[in-house]
């Protein structure tokens, strides 16, 4: 088991700098896929809170002027509040750094010793989802039944994507304002989750407690249904469908899908 790491690589000409690959360690994640309610998973959820801040300055410091830990953990919470609620209210493509220094009470120079420019946000809004996505793909796979992995790694990703929703919501809907080649990371943390959902539904048919001949299929549809929990809380909420509601209907909506054999 790895220790999680980030290296940073050289960017494009004319990109920002800040280029994180991570190495997920999934030894944070493995006892949250134990908790089968909302409540309980919050109280051990490492990265709700301040906790986001914290992982992503961890993650980013070497792209991060701003040396002192406990000042740029507080200043990039302040920047990515700002930078939600702005966007909540208009567009990130509206938004300007001048916007947000007056949102946050930070100088302009405060703002580039944090990024280098607005697509940074992206950036480690990227960062920030690749790193938690990985881990929990990483750790679903310490389970040996298929079915329980499956069950697992979807109502774990609700969860998750609860609390950190503005940081779900804003990758999905600005990973177009990135470089190509950033495009196609933001692209690629969708697609290993997409494929670790197929091998264990492969792999669940292999052992004959599934039944599906496009597990492909299946797994795009629970990937899409697990977007549409953060990309439109506002239906849920009108809805009155909480996380726990949300993750019990796409579970046994999968499990007819799937034809689970008991």
């Amino acid at each position: 088991m790895t220790n999680s790491s980030t290296m940073l690589h050289p960017a494009p000409e004319g990109a920002p700098a800040m280029q994180p690959v991570q190495v997920a360690d999934p030894a944070t994640f493995i006892p949250l896929l134990e908790f089968d309610d909302f409540a309980s998973f919050s109280k051990a959820f490492p990265y709700a809170n301040d906790g986001v801040y914290e992982l992503l300055y961890d993650l980013c410091k070497e792209s991060i002027k701003t040396k002192r830990r406990p000042v740029a953990i507080a200043n990039l919470k302040k920047i990515f509040q700002a930078t939600f609620k702005i966007c909540a209210q208009r567009s990130f493509e509206a938004m300007s750094l001048r916007e947000l220094s007056t949102g946050t009470g930070i100088s302009m120079g405060g703002l580039y010793a944090c990024l280098q420019s607005k697509q940074d946000l992206v950036l480690m809004a990227q960062v920030v989802v690749d790193h938690i996505n990985h881990s929990l793909d990483a750790a679903v796979l310490s389970e040996q039944d298929p079915w329980r992995r499956l069950q697992q790694a979807i109502r774990t990703h609700i969860y998750i994507s609860t609390p950190l929703q503005p940081w779900f919501f804003l990758l999905y809907f600005e990973t177009h304002t990135l470089e190509p080649e950033q495009q196609l990371r933001s692209k690629n943390i969708e697609m290993r989750s997409m494929r670790a959902m197929q091998l264990l539904i492969e792999e669940g048919v292999a052992q004959g407690q599934l039944r599906t001949d496009d597990a492909q299929g299946v797994a795009t549809i629970i990937i899409a249904t697990l977007q549409d929990w953060y990309l439109k809380p506002w239906k849920y909420r009108e809805l009155r469908v909480d996380a726990d509601a949300y993750a019990n209907q796409l579970l046994a909506s999968t499990a007819k899908l799937l034809e689970v054999q008991k």
